[in-house]
């Protein structure tokens, strides 16, 4: 495989972990140094602290079992892949979801994540 190859690779199987939940499995994802941003959750450094981010995420935000998730298309070169997406279930759903990534060595070592979760209307 080329490098944008594993890039791809990794991203992919990230964003299947990430629709269904799987904290364990992104985390695997991870360098133990990841640097996530993001403008809602400021700097969180580690692999420990971003796994408490999922945490949360998925039992408050994004409950595997009741929220839909789809993306668009992976774009990457190099190192470095970008993605958007979309959840909704029946309280919330994104606005402007996208994240990217920089990999090296087949781990996740930074990630941004940018987006707006925005109260579903009721019926």
């Amino acid at each position: 495989m080329n490098p944008v190859d594993d890039v791809m690779a990794v991203i992919r199987r990230h964003l299947d972990a990430f629709a269904r939940g799987d904290v364990k499995a992104l985390m695997d994802d991870y360098a133990e140094t990841i640097v996530f941003l993001s403008p809602a959750t400021g700097v969180i450094k580690g692999r420990e602290a971003v796994s408490q981010l999922y945490d949360g995420l998925f039992r408050d935000a994004l409950p595997s079992a009741t929220t839909q998730i789809s993306f668009g298309e992976i774009l990457a070169e190099g190192e470095i892949g970008v993605v958007t997406w979309n959840a909704k279930n029946s309280t919330l759903r994104t606005e402007g979801a996208a994240d990217t990534f920089v990999i090296r060595d087949g781990k996740i070592v930074g990630q941004t994540g940018v987006g707006a979760f925005v109260p579903e209307a009721s019926g």
